[in-house]
């Protein structure tokens, strides 16, 4: 495997499960399955995150 498509896997394909979790924690968030504070702002971590995760593998590819 090429150095540059291991190295962007390695960084973009994280951020892509990242992103997924922070989904769903924001998701039982609004829907009031989370306990305690903290949680409101973790909605708007997703977007950028999926974007660092697409960034990652069009700069490496």
């Amino acid at each position: 495997m090429p150095r540059k498509l291991a190295s962007s896997h390695h960084l973009g394909l994280p951020s892509f499960t990242l992103a997924g979790n922070l989904g769903g924690i924001h998701y039982r968030h609004l829907h009031g399955q989370t306990v305690g504070s903290g949680f409101e702002q973790v909605g708007e971590t997703v977007t950028p995150v999926l974007e660092a995760g697409l960034e990652s593998l069009e700069e490496h590819s």
